[in-house]
């Protein structure tokens, strides 16, 4: 006689010795391969979310850096007098601002400070302090003695990320 409801494709004798249902022994080995299963999915999750919270550490470090570093590149390029504190973490430069007619220049100054204690670029123009970029951990600037080059080295951190960028620049108005 066949049983109904058999998921075998042959046939098999229907008694009480062949009962259909799942013994313990294959309901622990499914369950195993259920928890490996999910303990993998698990782990990788954790593995992917903190790269993903790396990088984004590191890629706000290095914008913030970035920032900084463009800023001071373009004022330094522009600059015709430039003066540097004792600990070189204070620039004073001298820009060009053109007249409202735009027949002529006039000079304006520029002072670049850096705040230790606030992680902070600012940059002051006739007292207004603007911050350039914060999470600055520090921040120099170093003349050549022999050419008009100016070495600016910005670094910056985001949690335990530190980024250190360093430019050389051209100081191509400075007399």
């Amino acid at each position: 006689m066949e049983k109904h409801g058999n998921w075998l494709p042959w046939l098999r004798p229907a008694s009480k010795a062949y009962s259909a249902g799942t013994s313990l022994v294959e309901l622990l080995v499914a369950l195993a391969m259920a928890i490996l299963l999910f303990s993998l999915l698990v782990t990788t999750l954790r593995v992917g979310l903190k790269t993903y919270r790396t990088s984004v550490e590191h890629s706000e470090a290095l914008q913030n850096a970035w920032i900084a570093l463009n800023w001071l590149k373009k004022d330094l390029q522009a600059t015709r007098a430039l003066s540097l504190s004792l600990n070189q973490r204070q620039v004073t430069l001298e820009l060009p601002r053109q007249d409202k007619d735009r027949t002529s220049l006039q000079w304006y100054k520029a002072k670049y400070l850096f705040q230790r204690e606030k992680a902070q670029l600012l940059r002051d123009v006739s007292g207004s302090y603007n911050i350039v970029a914060e999470k600055i951990v520090d921040f120099t600037v170093t003349l050549d003695k022999e050419k008009p080059i100016a070495y600016v080295t910005v670094t910056s951190q985001n949690g335990t990320k530190q980024i250190e960028l360093h430019s050389t620049v051209w100081l191509r108005n400075l007399r």
